[in-house]
């Protein structure tokens, strides 16, 4: 469960994040969208785990809107809440992200499909694929290497869209559920 640390914490969270060389360089590097999805993605978990549903599906609605990866959240997330009237404030939350897309979507659907939804990105350059795409030019590695490059291109979509439905299944099925701020970084490394 959510529990408040106080200003001191708060403050020092910050300054770390603000001193980190890494939040520089994905910043500076991206034009700062990775860094607000990423805190938008983290204000929607904290927001779930606190029981404050509708805002947190605005949360995810604001950050859907930055990037469309964290549509991957919605299942897990949904997966968080405890009661039918919370699960109506999430995707109540979640739906107000729809209306800055509603242009686009009626008026000029083929471009928006061609170009958001049918986006493939080149694999090798991050992510399992790069990881694949070493190994395949590692000495004694090529050929498994290569064969799991291939699967991967072939199947990595399906496996990326499919384990936050298997999150959220295992999220509903636990005694004890986990923190949605897990379930976030289980759900975005699964991304990767």
């Amino acid at each position: 469960s959510y529990q408040r640390r106080g200003p001191l914490v708060a403050a020092t969270v910050l300054a770390l994040f603000c001193c980190n060389p890494v939040s520089f360089l994905i910043s500076s590097y991206h034009g700062n969208t990775d860094s607000l999805c990423a805190s938008l993605l983290l204000l929607c978990a904290v927001l779930m785990d606190m029981k404050r549903a509708f805002w947190a599906g605005l949360a995810l609605a604001a950050s859907i809107n930055v990037k469309l990866v964290p549509v991957l959240l919605i299942l897990p997330m949904l997966a968080c809440v405890g009661s039918k009237r919370q699960a109506v404030c999430f995707i109540a939350g979640l739906s107000l992200g729809v209306i800055p897309f509603l242009p686009y979507l009626i008026g000029h659907w083929a471009g928006f499909y061609e170009h958001v939804l049918a986006y493939r990105s080149y694999p090798n350059v991050w992510g399992i694929g790069l990881i694949a795409a070493k190994l395949s030019t590692t000495p004694r590695m090529t050929r498994s290497g290569t064969r799991f490059l291939e699967l991967w291109i072939q199947w990595g979509t399906l496996v990326v869209l499919l384990w936050p439905a298997l999150l959220a299944l295992v999220q509903r099925t636990r005694k004890v559920p986990i923190s949605a701020r897990q379930l976030a970084v289980c759900t975005m490394l699964g991304f990767l």
